[in-house]
């Protein structure tokens, strides 16, 4: 791991501890409401990137009513995320390429002898310096389980194009990146987060 990544995962941990009391999440279906405070206001070429702490996490569980731990089928995190971009062209556009890094785990209520294969939601949304979502766009991520595989990792990076508004940089841009929850999995997280 290079030292600029470590120094980003320690900055967003650092954020992460402040942050994570204050903020919440208005509805499942959107991150509308989740940027204030995000972002830190040090200045950067490229647009900023966060994890709300509610969407950092995806839970599943086997169908049926039980909630318990012998019935979670698997459990995701969002294990790092980075940014970079190139110089706006003479079209104002910004090129963004936004990089994550997802690990999973088989639950107890998968058998460990058979191959798994998920496809984890995963949003990518655009915000401008307000902090308010000007674009949002869900996309798969699948992960493979072989046979006996108890944990899996994987990076995947997105194109995204920021357009400049009067008087904006790439610095007062941000990227939100998370798992795209329903109503049962956004209540779980903020029922265990801690």
């Amino acid at each position: 791991m290079n030292a600029p990544f470590r120094a980003a995962l320690r900055r967003f941990a650092a954020w992460l501890a402040i942050a994570l009391p204050v903020l919440s999440l208005a509805a499942c279906d959107t991150v509308s409401g989740m940027t204030d405070g995000l972002f830190s206001s040090t200045p950067k070429v490229c647009p900023r990137i966060a994890v709300p702490p509610l969407a950092g996490k995806l839970t599943t569980f086997r169908a049926g009513n039980g909630r318990d731990l012998i019935d979670v089928t698997f459990n995701a995190e969002f294990t790092g995320q980075g940014v970079d971009c190139k110089a706006p062209n003479d079209k104002n556009e910004v090129a963004t390429v936004v990089a994550i890094e997802v690990a999973a785990r088989r639950g107890p209520a998968v058998s460990r002898n058979d191959p798994l294969e998920i496809a984890l939601p995963i949003f990518v949304a655009k915000t401008d310096r307000s902090g308010a979502i000007r674009d949002k766009a869900v996309y798969k991520t699948l992960l493979e389980f072989s046979e006996g595989q108890l944990q899996t990792r994987k990076r995947e990076a997105f194109d995204v194009t920021f357009t400049l508004g009067s008087g904006e940089t790439p610095a007062d841009l941000g990227v939100l990146v998370g798992f795209q929850l329903n109503k049962e999995q956004l209540d779980y997280n903020r029922r265990t987060a801690r």
